[in-house]
């Protein structure tokens, strides 16, 4: 058994398995440095796409997920497709929720409030999250958080 997986597991039910967690990062890259073999990109835990959601229903769960537990001040972590807070290993969650053509309301609804701070109500995150997809599609690439937010800007000039 990979003794790191079981510690995130353990840990991903609200037990501190006693193990250092937070410099996961920097193990990866040293022991990739070391064997010259890349991590997966969807390896548990410290593959560079592990947590990320491109489907707009899951990105509308854990947009809803992450509100629950801020407002509730949650005792635990019961976030819907995140088993771990990826702060606790210092990860921000721009690489979890992705905006590309797949992606719906929940998205750039979650995407504008990370980037710009903005509470969008449901009809302003549906407008929107159509005018992205549309972009999005057209350009034939993932969009980035700047970008999003730029588009919003320009969208919504009058705000």
């Amino acid at each position: 058994m990979d003794l790191v997986t079981l510690a995130f597991n353990i840990y991903s039910q609200g037990i501190d398995p006693k193990l250092v967690l937070a410099h996961i990062d920097d193990v990866k890259e040293f022991v990739e440095n070391i064997t010259e073999i890349d991590t997966h990109i969807r390896h548990p835990y410290v593959g560079e796409m592990i947590f990320t959601a491109f489907s707009g229903g899951h990105q509308d769960a854990i947009k809803k997920g992450l509100d629950v537990h801020k407002n509730t001040n949650g005792k635990y972590w019961e976030v819907p497709y995140l088993p771990i807070d990826l702060r606790d290993i210092k990860r921000g969650f721009e690489k979890v929720v992705r905006i590309n053509s797949q992606s719906g309301k929940g998205g750039v609804a979650f995407v504008i409030k990370e980037v710009l701070g903005v509470e969008l109500s449901k009809e302003e995150s549906i407008g929107f999250g159509k005018i992205v997809k549309k972009i999005s599609d057209k350009e034939g690439r993932e969009l980035k958080g700047w970008e999003i937010a730029e588009i919003y800007r320009r969208e919504f000039s009058f705000r």
